[in-house]
């Protein structure tokens, strides 16, 4: 009984044994397929790839991947690659040649490294690709300050038809001459820094943003964040220009910080939610080109400047903010409304012919423990605001020809700058 009990065994071993070995060919054959495809990768800003094998094993490969880009900049990378149930690549920027040499010849730049880490499971599923990076000193010219980064990653995969990339920096930091010499702590600093960015079917790719504690100048804080989403917009797709039916998305923008504290003022958060809706791909490509030409060109700023207007006025988009807001303890100051274009009634008459379009309907309200006394006087003398059960109101209407506060007239839109 033993003997058959340990034949059997050994006959599953070497099964196994013999399995693992099919394993490890076929993912080698894999690989190799997919690293001489590398070749005939030209999508910019890549305009050639170079693979080159240095060495190999039945279980291991070595190799060189040169990279141009149209540019004409160009990255070497070193690495290697284990088979067996999944592969493992890894590879490294050469600091001899191309972008490489020159970060290695930057005096400026200490303790750069990194490692581009590649894996598959034993089915041929593509694992997240991880790049890291080491920790990293910079020193300024006649070391007029010295910044610190903290080791990072980023982290990239394919979700459906998108592609997630992830960032996470455990923190940088930068001193001055002075601070150094006084062994002072750092003016300038961020912590616990973690970014995402969604590429994919939608025309404006999705990013958040996080950070711990962080300090600029008098400015600190206890972490910010940032959202930028978009979607759909509700309703059926419009029509474009050519008459077809065309979707439409909305942005969504989350902006905060917590505990912010400046000039010996502080606050529980600040924050802003707003969104803008019925964005066009149209809109959105023509606004990239004249924003992108706005860096050799500075005129195109008024291009710009056009393209809103007649997407504001003609197109149907709109900002809505849904609260901005100042918090500090129990109490906090907000401010809501919608900037919308609404063409002037054709039957108007008198005043209300005068005023012309609306352009936009925005309502403040402050607590009376996060105003001034002689602020707060200053401008309920003059209307701007009403005290209303404990809380300073006003409400800004903003007309094609002319601007109400509170219904007191104050000139054209115009007018508005005289209030910053």
């Amino acid at each position: 009984m033993g003997a058959k009990v340990w034949s059997t065994a050994a006959v599953v071993i070497a099964a196994a044994a013999a399995a693992g070995a099919g394993i490890v060919t076929w993912e080698g054959r894999v690989w190799d397929e997919h690293a001489q495809d590398l070749a005939s990768y030209k999508e910019a800003p890549v305009k050639t790839v170079i693979f080159t094998e240095t060495a190999r094993t039945w279980r291991t490969r070595a190799f060189t991947v040169e990279v141009e880009l149209l540019n004409g900049l160009k990255m070497v990378w070193q690495g290697g690659a284990e088979f067996g149930l999944g592969t493992k690549t890894k590879a490294s920027l050469d600091l001899t040649q191309g972008i490489g040499a020159q970060i290695a010849a930057d005096k400026s730049v200490e303790g750069f490294g990194d490692e581009l880490v590649i894996e598959t499971s034993i089915t041929g599923t593509v694992k997240p690709v991880v790049w890291r990076l080491n920790p990293i000193t910079y020193r300024a010219p006649e070391n007029a300050f010295v910044c610190q980064a903290e080791a990072a990653s980023i982290t990239g995969e394919k979700s459906g038809q998108d592609i997630d990339a992830r960032f996470v920096l455990g923190g940088w930091s930068c001193r001055t001459a002075e601070e150094i010499a006084a062994n002072a702590p750092s003016t300038e600093s961020m912590k616990d820094l973690r970014a995402e960015i969604r590429v994919g079917e939608k025309p404006i790719a999705d990013f958040t943003f996080t950070s711990g504690p962080f300090v600029s100048g008098e400015l600190s804080g206890d972490g910010t964040r940032a959202a930028f989403i978009s979607a759909r917009s509700a309703g059926p797709a419009s029509e474009d220009k050519d008459g077809k039916a065309a979707q439409r998305w909305d942005e969504r923008v989350e902006l905060s910080v917590t505990n912010p504290k400046t000039g010996g003022e502080s606050a529980s958060e600040i924050g802003l939610d707003l969104t803008i809706t019925n964005l066009s791909e149209a809109f959105l490509t023509d606004l990239q080109t004249a924003t992108q030409e706005t860096a050799v060109n500075p005129d195109a700023a008024f291009r710009v400047l056009g393209i809103w207007s007649r997407a504001f006025m003609k197109d149907g988009i709109a900002l809505n903010l849904t609260d901005a807001r100042y918090v500090r303890g129990k109490d906090a100051a907000h401010l809501k409304g919608a900037f919308a274009y609404k063409a002037a009634d054709p039957n108007a008459q008198g005043q209300e012919l005068a005023r012309g379009a609306s352009w936009g309907t925005f309502e403040l309200a402050i607590p009376q423990a996060l105003i001034a006394k002689q602020t707060a006087a200053v401008y309920t003398a003059s209307g701007d605001l009403r005290l209303i059960d404990g809380v300073y109101q006003s409400k800004l209407e903003i007309f094609e020809n002319a601007c109400f506060v509170n219904g007191n007239y104050k000139g054209n839109p115009i007018a508005l700058l005289s209030l910053f």
